[in-house]
């Protein structure tokens, strides 16, 4: 690093010479010398990172490779302080996964044009560019010593936007367009981190057993991997593994929107609305939505469509007492609870099911018994859907003589399973991203609700 930093200090003072010399030449030309320009932007650029608390989010993409880890974007954040010093910020592998903060310098350097240096160590952001071993890939042909990450630590500043809000950079030596975008006064470094990771979480969850899509102008591209921050893209029905893409991005948080954001924009096609970069998620509808062409979004499954698959394929979907619910339902499910407990009984679950092979759809409730057996109790019931968003269930019957006694004597338990067996608009249990669970809404009472777990 010290002799990057003495090889840095040499090349701006040649660069300050050959402008100077070329300065005398072109006195018609400009009203200022190129070391005036240079020195004039450098005075720009850091007044603008300092503008304010001088806090900033910085996506940093270390190379231009779609590797794990050399290839994947990494969200830092970063406070800029008028004395030359920055907070960098950030939670990922390499902090081994807790949020961590380290204090360096900075400064605007004057090169071949403006250029943002982090020119002292700093913990986190200097070990992208660090020629070590990546100390947790193992295995052969795993061995980075001499290379490292292959990231960098100074950054040539490209543009701003017209509002200042977003600065465009581009690393010294890789060349990786990176992006700076300037968070709110109130915002804190690591609040800003772990809210994009709590939304990050929630929706590209690794193990969602439902496929994604990316609707490129009405072309249908499925997507896996999400969770990774590395997308694979493929041809719905295509081999994705000989005809997959992949595609780095980040998410980010601006003016109270979420937003993902590919490392490179995303070709497919001819004309100004055939690329894609910058996602908005629209909360409304559950996808992420180009701005500048609704007609390209990433979205989940069909909550309606994939229930109705699983249900067919003799999926179980369960109910406990610790299952999201709505208060109303939760009531309930806890007078259920206690008359069966009046009944040396205790709840357990409540499991909807298809039996194909004998053509029945089948509630099965769960009990454990006062010597620590287990009682298995079923009903039946008939179940017809819309083709859009609700199911009716109906016809509760109880299949023998056991079920139907304890239905009999514990009168809230009936009113539970009334409250199941009933017309129901089903949705996402979380979001259509990761459709593990359901959630089913009484139509007649949109208060009342509760969620299935499959």
């Amino acid at each position: 690093m010290k002799a990057n930093k003495i090889l840095t200090a040499a090349l701006l003072l040649g660069s300050l010479v050959m402008t100077t010399a070329c300065s005398n030449e072109e006195d018609d030309i400009f009203d200022q010398s190129a070391a005036e320009r240079l020195n004039a932007a450098s005075e720009t650029y850091s007044n603008l990172l300092t503008a304010g608390t001088g806090k900033w989010a910085m996506e940093y993409f270390p190379t231009n490779n779609t590797d794990r880890y050399t290839g994947s974007g990494y969200l830092m954040t970063m406070k800029f302080d008028k004395s030359s010093a920055v907070t960098v910020g950030m939670k990922n592998i390499f902090s081994n996964n807790v949020y961590r903060e380290a204090t360096s310098m900075w400064q605007v350097i004057t090169d071949d044009g403006p250029v943002l240096s982090f020119n002292t160590w700093n913990d986190n952001l200097h070990q992208f560019s660090q020629p070590e071993d990546i100390p947790f890939t193992t295995g052969s042909g795993n061995n980075e010593q001499g290379t490292g990450v292959g990231g960098d630590y100074e950054f040539i500043i490209t543009s701003y936007s017209e509002d200042g809000k977003e600065i465009y950079l581009k690393g010294k030596k890789r060349g990786i367009y990176d992006r700076l975008l300037q968070l709110p006064d109130t915002t804190t470094l690591q609040s800003y981190v772990e809210d994009l990771e709590g939304f990050s979480n929630r929706i590209f969850v690794d193990g969602a057993p439902n496929p994604q899509y990316l609707m490129l102008n009405g072309d249908s591209m499925q997507v896996d991997s999400c969770f990774t921050g590395i997308i694979r893209l493929f041809h719905v029905g295509a081999d994705a593994v000989s005809t997959q893409t992949l595609h780095p991005f980040l998410f980010s948080k601006q003016n109270g929107q979420y937003y993902l954001r590919f490392r490179d924009a995303i070709k497919f096609g001819q004309g100004e609305d055939s690329t894609v970069q910058q996602l908005r998620y629209d909360a409304s509808k559950d996808i992420f939505v180009d701005e500048k062409n609704p007609n390209t979004y990433l979205c989940g499954a069909d909550p309606y469509k994939f229930f109705l698959t699983n249900w067919n394929g003799a999926r179980r979907f369960t109910l406990t007492r610790s299952s999201v619910m709505s208060d109303s339902f939760k009531t309930l499910v806890d007078n259920a609870y206690e008359d069966l407990r009046k009944l040396t009984y205790t709840f357990l679950s409540i499991q909807l099911s298809r039996n194909n092979s004998d053509n029945y759809n089948q509630i099965r409730l769960s009990l454990r018994t006062n010597r620590n057996g287990t009682m298995i109790l079923d009903y039946h019931f008939d179940m017809t859907g819309d083709g859009k968003n609700v199911f009716t269930l109906s016809n509760l019957t109880s299949t023998n003589k056991a079920a139907e006694t304890v239905l009999s004597k514990a009168p809230n338990l009936q009113v539970l399973l009334n409250a199941i067996v009933q017309s129901q608009a089903i949705s996402a249990g979380t979001t259509n991203f990761n459709l593990s669970t359901f959630k089913f809404t009484s139509t007649a009472d949109n208060n009342q609700w509760f969620v299935l777990s499959m």
